[in-house]
């Protein structure tokens, strides 16, 4: 986000409104993706927030539904507002505090766009730990569009594309608003190196070209069973 769009974005019926609109999303690409909406019993978001999009799943009957995320000051507020769900913190590297096999389905929103390079490996084997074996993980990504968004100059776009990933620190000139604002990084990838990370433990069931959950690339992985 940009500074403007603050604003923009805290009116009520946007912010209930795309929340309602990526959980209606997650679910449609579950299901293109054979997820048996049927049989999920346990849900983790991870990087939570202010649970934007899981506050809705308390609409599906049944369901245990828990949120994380690395800044205790939306998990402070989460607890004292949104009644059935389970919040806790989790430390910027792993382990959670959960039992292995503990969830159905994972989902991830922007959250590996700020996740540092050195760190993404050791995160994406928790989530593998937590999972049920033939659990699903969503998971957002920056794609080609976001690559213009973002402005990266020549330079950077040369090294991604000879590292197949470029990381923006807290002090770079340009990092986005939203890593500035919470002392986060901007991490960038190429399609090949994304499937290939991410593709090391899991099934890659789908990788979407277009922006679509928080107008980024979407991956379906499965943890095999």
């Amino acid at each position: 986000m940009h500074r403007d769009d603050l604003k923009v974005q805290a009116k009520p019926e946007r912010y209930f409104g795309s929340g309602f609109r990526d959980a209606w999303i997650i679910l449609t690409l579950l299901k293109q993706c054979s997820f048996d909406l049927g049989s999920m019993r346990s849900v983790l978001e991870f990087g939570c927030g202010t649970a934007r999009v899981l506050r809705h799943f308390r609409n599906i009957a049944g369901l245990q539904l828990t949120g994380t995320d690395a800044n205790p000051k939306p998990i402070e507020w989460d607890r004292r507002n949104l009644p059935r769900i389970d919040f806790h913190v989790n430390e910027l590297t792993p382990p959670f505090a959960f039992d292995d096999r503990s969830f159905d389905l994972i989902y991830a929103l922007s959250v590996f766009t700020h996740i540092p390079l050195q760190w993404q490996r050791p995160w994406l084997d928790e989530l593998w730990r937590v999972l049920v074996p033939g659990g699903y993980l969503l998971c957002t990504v920056h794609g080609d569009d976001d690559l213009r968004l973002h402005g990266l100059s020549q330079q950077e776009r040369e090294q991604l594309r000879r590292a197949g990933a470029l990381m923006r620190g807290r002090e770079h000139p340009r990092i986005s608003y939203s890593s500035q604002v919470l002392g986060s990084w901007d991490v960038f990838q190429t399609r090949d190196e994304v499937r290939a990370v991410f593709g090391t433990g899991f099934d890659i069931l789908s990788h979407t070209s277009q922006p679509s959950v928080s107008a980024q690339d979407t991956l379906v992985l499965r943890k095999p069973s």
